[in-house]
């Protein structure tokens, strides 16, 4: 095939994708689609007519970038020659054609190094030139992407980031992503949605403010916007980035409080095979709250291979193999009242918290040298059965037992295949790349819902000295069929369709300046409602010492209700869940400014790390809540009451965080640390407004006052807030290693008031108003584990989780975890 007619092939290929994906969309979304459609024909247009230009035979400067601490190649480096600009491979090779005619400047660039800088004199024919970079005690030395989808020095930034690596992510043998990143300060894990800052409550799983990326995708669930913790492949991490504040300009909908973005890392040179095997047993609760007879125990066993091909391409494959009896008790027969007494078996699922599951990926990869193609394809999948619960028997001997019709056993399966094509050549980097994901879901109680979701992006990057420009479009259709979802339309078939452009300048003006600007339109329907918003972002850093950077920042973030939302009609426990067929979307504009102070002190320069403090707000319109009330029109006393997502007027969530991170030597002793603190001030700004009205003609209407348990300061439901976290790692030369995680967080001091309603009028009996009443202002939860590394090919530990055995519910009615004890064996051949 020559260049024409692959040409020819790609628009042709490109321009089904996007009329399949609009197809997915509905009468009100043709003329959007159509303009979409003709902009994405013609930028697609564009960069194809780009990508397959043929190159031209010309002189060139070739050469390699590596650390010259360590001599290790440096991938994505920055290589100006004149006017000319390429990036490194991932061997840190690069291919520049020469601009001849005089002497010419040479300058690399890498995050945390000292630029390079050279003369280069006239000369003729191919010229090769290896560079050494050296760290730049200046730069706090950790690249990042999520802030401006480029690589960044974490210094240079405008918004807060926590840099989470796979070191990190795995200390303390977690079996799902929610478990490490409950570490991290400022993130909160609550029933497995996630919690930035404080920007969201409880929403029963669904709609989320936090977007959960994998290697640049959405991918929550297309239906209800809700992570699947345990699909994320945590034994091929490259880092973890977790961006606080709004991003939906680069993100989309749900990155209204933050993202979370998980990276998959490329294949070394060597060779990598490595197996863990671990075991665990769960601590009895104490205090009267057991009532089986044998431990819960849980097993798991996870696998990595990876290598390159002979022709550079990098391979890889993973996964995961967990059977649980998680952390509650089995199962009570309704009839008699008593529970099974049966062995552990990892392959049943029999207690309330039980889980047996087993994950896969894979990946192949092409790495393109300068100017050529680069491609590849990922493919994760999971499936499994788990028996979840909603709330608890009582706050006593039925703590971690549920009440009747709270527990829901889910037969889960989850697939998703992401293609990617790019290519890069000179100061232009394009790359488009695609998710198809499968989601479902079969639950024993008419709960079970399905859903595929279609992504396609197209993101396109010019880089030069002084500036970056990314510019993307973005299309992404749901379709859903779901009993769940069955509320008033009577059909179980939902659609859902999101289309998006958006642009980003990101400029260094002076060396010490970078200022960033950006903005972002998009589109939503569900079914036959449709709404387009525009959202903005501007922030600026500002380096005024050594390594020392000022940063402010504010964005606008957007979110339109998902299907869930909208559509949900349920009852788990006695609790109802009922649809809002009339939810508007919610809007959001964050702010914060911030400095972070790197160092680097000791004879050899070996402590090194940063300090970081920010200020920060962010104010909500349509602010959207499930409240709980007199929703239903049965007539039928308890068939009524339940929860219903609303829109509650406006609210401020502002407060300050503050962390440390860094790695220093001590002797034989090599130590790493992550510690930080959150204050938060969540508060309705509208508390006596009248947002809706109760189904069963009450006057009092409903008001953040009449559906709050605590109203002091007018704290918003839901809300942690102060919470702590400290993360200390050691390690030996020996090969010992020492770990320890701390976290503090204070009581949630506002629920909704109808739980203690109910309680009050004898309905329901969940033991709340009393274990409420008994807990302190905050709980301390403690993490250890030590090991033993042998020959670089056998890591031994012995790991504690809630070493103390507290018995703990951060949202109340739903128990948290007590005492685990772990072993973890870790062969790398």
């Amino acid at each position: 095939m020559d260049h024409t007619d692959d040409h020819r092939f790609a628009i042709a290929a490109l321009g089904f994708t996007f009329e399949a994906m609009s197809t997915t969309g509905t009468p009100p979304l043709k003329p959007a689609l159509s303009i979409g459609r003709r902009l994405a024909g013609t930028l697609f247009f564009c960069a194809y007519a780009f990508f397959v230009l043929p190159a031209q035979e010309a002189p060139s400067l070739s050469g390699t970038v590596i650390d010259a601490t360590n001599g290790e190649a440096l991938p994505g480096a920055v290589v100006i020659l004149g006017s000319k600009t390429a990036s490194t491979n991932i061997d840190g090779q690069f291919n520049l054609v020469l601009n001849p005619g005089g002497a010419t400047e040479l300058r690399v660039r890498y995050v945390g190094y000292v630029e390079w800088r050279e003369t280069l004199e006239p000369w003729e024919g191919n010229l090769n030139r290896d560079i050494s970079l050296a760290p730049d005690v200046a730069k706090i030395g950790t690249a990042v992407i999520s802030a401006g989808r480029f690589e960044q020095d974490l210094g240079e930034v405008s918004v807060s980031i926590d840099v989470l690596p796979p070191e990190l992510m795995n200390q303390g043998a977690p079996t799902s992503a929610d478990q490490s990143l409950s570490r991290t300060p400022g993130v909160t894990i609550v029933d497995s949605e996630p919690q930035i800052r404080g920007g969201s409550g409880y929403s029963f799983g669904a709609g989320s403010r936090v977007a959960v990326l994998l290697d640049g995708l959405p991918v929550l669930s297309g239906d209800a916007g809700r992570p699947t913790w345990g699909f994320l492949p945590l034994e091929n991490l490259e880092q973890v980035e977790v961006v606080k504040g709004a991003s939906s300009v680069l993100y989309g909908s749900s990155a209204l409080s933050g993202v979370i973005q998980f990276r998959t890392a490329f294949p070394d040179p060597e060779p990598l095979t490595r197996i863990t095997v671990q075991h665990g047993v769960q601590s009895d609760p104490g205090n009267g709250r057991k009532y089986w007879n044998r431990s819960l125990m849980q097993s798991s066993t996870s696998w990595l291979h990876t290598r390159r091909l002979s022709n550079g391409d990098g391979i890889s494959f993973g996964g995961q193999w967990l059977g649980s009896d998680g952390h509650k008790g089995p199962e009570i027969d309704p009839n008699t009242g008593l529970s099974h007494n049966r062995p552990y078996n990892p392959f049943t699922v029999d207690h309330y918290d039980a889980i047996r599951q087993w994950r896969v990926n894979g990946a192949w990869e092409h790495t393109p040298t300068a100017g050529d193609w680069g491609y590849g394809i990922r493919a994760n999948a999971i499936s499994g059965e788990g028996l979840n619960t909603l709330l608890w028997a009582d706050a006593d001997t039925g703590f971690y037992a549920a009440t009747d019709g709270a527990a829901s056993r889910t037969t889960q399966r989850m697939i998703t295949v992401d293609p990617h094509l790019e290519r890069s050549s000179g100061a232009w980097n394009h790359r488009i790349q695609g998710r198809y994901l499968k989601l479902v879901n079969d639950v024993n109680n008419n709960q079970g819902n399905a859903s595929s979701t279609w992504q396609t992006e197209y993101r396109s990057r010019y880089r030069t000295e002084g500036w970056t420009a990314t510019a993307g479009l973005y299309a992404q259709g749901t379709r859903s069929i779901a009993e769940l979802y069955a509320a008033g339309v009577g059909d179980s078939v939902h659609n859902a369709g999101n289309r998006a452009a958006y642009l980003q300048i990101d400029a260094q003006p002076h060396e010490r300046l970078h200022l960033t600007a950006g903005g972002r339109y998009e589109h939503f329907v569900v079914d036959s409602v449709s709404q387009g918003k525009s959202v903005f972002r501007a922030g600026i850093n500002y380096r005024f010492g050594q390594a020392s950077f000022l940063r402010a920042s504010i964005g606008q973030g957007f979110r339109f209700p998902s299907i869930a939302e909208k559509f949900i009609q349920t009852s788990v426990g006695g609790i109802n869940v009922f649809p809002s067929f009339d939810i508007r979307p919610e809007s959001s504009t964050n702010m914060e400014i911030g400095i972070k102070q790197g160092f680097r002190f000791g004879q050899k320069g070996q402590w090194k790390g940063f300090l970081d403090v920010a200020v920060f707000q962010q104010d909500f319109e349509n602010f959207i809540e499930y409240t709980f009330g007199i929703w239903g029109n049965s007539g039928n006393g308890l068939l009524d009451l339940g929860f219903r997502s609303i829109n509650t007027g406006q609210a401020r969530v502002s407060g300050l965080e503050w962390s440390t991170m860094g790695t220093g030597d001590v002797g034989e002793w090599t130590v790493q640390w992550l510690i930080g603190q959150t204050l938060l001030d969540p508060i309705s700004l509208t508390p006596d407004s009248i947002y809706a009205n109760f189904s069963n003609g009450s006057t009092s209407g409903v008001s953040y006052n009449s559906t709050s348990s605590d109203t002091t300061n007018n704290v918003l439901k839901y809300r942690i807030l102060n919470t702590f976290r400290a993360n200390l790692n050691l390690q030996h030369s020996s090969g010992w290693t020492i770990g320890w995680n701390a976290a503090r967080n204070t009581t949630i001091q506002n629920i909704d008031k109808a739980f203690l309603d109910i309680e009050d009028l004898g309905l329901l009996e969940y033991g709340l108003i009393d274990w409420m009443d008994e807990q302190p202002n905050a709980q301390w939860l403690h993490d250890f584990q030590v090991g033993r590394k042998f020959d670089d090919r056998h890591h031994v530990e012995l790991i504690v989780r809630n070493a103390t055995n507290l018995n703990y519910a951060l949202r109340p009615l739903a128990a948290e975890a007590n005492r685990l004890w772990m072993v973890r064996y870790t062969f790398t051949p």
